[in-house]
């Protein structure tokens, strides 16, 4: 996958210039890859980009350990977005379950944008996981039979329920957040990704909405409506 620097337009690896800006696209619009940094994180290539955030795999140089790198795109950092980011955290790291992935570290670190300057970047260090989205899942093989829907849908109720157990609702369940994962034994392992705009249900926090964050098609209709409460 490719993309371009100015729009951030994916593309595929064939495709030379971006079709909207006319400049030439590249693996990383970022230019991370190939930084250490932390003097612990070797970056080694973007795996995927969305509307706020950035994944990469990278190498842990002590452990030498495969990490799933996720950062703050650095051309949309805000406050706002760097509050939700660092929540996200907090939030994941506590939450210690088989079918929901793990965080292992957090935090700012500098980096070198393509002019060789320093710029920080917002990062969540979590395991590696080799698999697919169910959503990739259902793009490319179409309906699950009932006996692997009911394994899936029994694992993620699990995550839930340990996330609940906790007081954590997640707020954006969907398919592009479940991750399956082949285990050696050749079994499926699902799990739960993506805290970012979960919500702490304590006494400080508050159990209304105050965002209206979620993928409509997926969220719950409580969620939607400032003021409502989230059980």
């Amino acid at each position: 996958m490719k993309y371009c620097p100015q729009c951030c337009k994916k593309y595929s690896d064939t495709q030379r210039f971006c079709l909207d800006d006319g400049i030439e696209i590249v693996p990383d619009p970022f230019f991370l890859s190939g930084q250490m940094l932390g003097g612990k994180y070797q970056i080694e290539s973007l795996i995927d980009m969305g509307g706020m955030g950035a994944v990469y795999r990278a190498r842990h140089r002590y452990l030498n350990l495969p990490i799933a790198f996720k950062i703050v795109r650095p051309d949309q950092a805000s406050q706002t977005l760097l509050r939700l980011f660092e929540k996200e955290a907090q939030i994941a790291a506590p939450l210690d379950h088989p079918n929901i992935v793990k965080v292992y570290d957090a935090g700012l670190l500098t980096a070198r944008n393509q002019e060789g300057q320093e710029i920080e970047i917002s990062y969540l260090a979590m395991e590696w996981l080799d698999g697919r989205t169910l959503d990739q899942d259902l793009r490319g093989q179409g309906r699950l039979s009932f006996e692997r829907a009911q394994e899936i849908l029994k694992q993620t109720c699990a995550a839930l329920a340990a996330a609940h157990d906790k007081l954590t609702i997640h707020r954006d369940l969907k398919p592009s957040n479940i991750m399956l994962v082949r285990q050696s034994n050749d079994s499926e392992r699902v799990k739960v990704l993506d805290f970012g705009i979960g919500k702490v249900m304590s006494s400080a926090d508050g159990t209304n909405v105050t965002l209206n964050a979620g993928t409509p098609q997926y969220a719950s209709p409580e969620q939607l409506i400032r003021g409502v409460r989230i059980d």
